[in-house]
């Protein structure tokens, strides 16, 4: 994993010299090996690095140990793809450590509780501004990122929580508007600046800087992998809708019952 920025700086690297960042795709042979091995255990899930609560300005990269996580200052890499994720907890910001949300949205879209209840988020009271008391939505709109660093085979997942929305969604206009690429034709500095917010509470703001282009090559092994992400989302989504619905028909035969 590239934790340190390249040594010529964002502004000075030109757009006529790709980068040599490598991304590998996994051979054919290895993934069929990988599913078998995988069959009847728990599903394959990405790891989730962290960001540190109290305004900490170091990631948490998860290791094959939990409790001993890797730190780096600033991550290198690749943005495939991203989506917007909801959650909605009902209990206040640390009273609900390691809980599972009391509804939560895996596309901003279709929103799951823990009840069983799916509905459309669009509409929700708790979706609404002014619905959090200490202002802003109840429902947390965050941005799911699937990142890949030099050398993986499968991307790690970076959530972006509200407060840094504001510093994502202009960098992804100018890679559009000022470089002419795509966001996964791009390498990606992310760093954490300490902030605090209007009811003084310390945080953590993810900043996102333009490192350098990448090759053709490795451009289409972002793209290839940003397709995977993109249709593993979708199978996440319909499991999640058949389960609700089994739930349901359960619950209205144990009443009938």
């Amino acid at each position: 994993m590239s934790t340190k920025t390249k040594s010529t700086s964002a502004k000075e690297t030109s757009l006529a010299t790709p980068s040599a960042f490598i991304i590998p795709r996994m051979p054919a042979d290895l993934m069929e090996s990988l599913i078998d091995e995988m069959k009847g255990m728990p599903t394959l899930r990405l790891p989730v690095i962290k960001i540190p609560a109290g305004g900490a300005t170091i990631f948490e990269i998860p290791t094959e140990d939990p409790n001993s996580p890797d730190n780096a200052k600033e991550l290198v890499g690749v943005l495939v793809y991203h989506h917007s994720v909801n959650r909605y907890y009902s209990k206040p910001m640390g009273e609900s450590t390691g809980e599972a949300p009391d509804c939560w949205s895996p596309d901003g879209e279709e929103g799951f509780t823990r009840e069983g209840v799916h509905d459309k988020c669009q509409g929700c009271p708790l979706n609404e501004f002014g619905s959090d008391p200490k202002g802003g939505k109840a429902c947390s709109n965050r941005r799911r990122l699937y990142v890949m660093f030099e050398g993986q085979f499968l991307p790690n997942i970076i959530e972006v929580p509200p407060a840094s929305l504001k510093n994502l969604t202009p960098y992804i206009y100018a890679n559009y508007a000022v470089r002419g690429r795509k966001t996964h034709e791009v390498l990606t500095l992310f760093t954490l600046q300490r902030a605090t917010n209007k009811n003084n509470i310390v945080y953590s703001e993810i900043k996102f800087e333009f490192v350098e282009a990448l090759s053709p090559a490795t451009t289409e092994a972002a793209k290839a992998i940003g397709i995977d992400m993109k249709i593993r989302q979708g199978e996440e989504i319909a499991n999640l809708c058949i389960s609700h619905q089994a739930e349901r028909i359960a619950r209205n035969e144990t009443t009938v019952m």
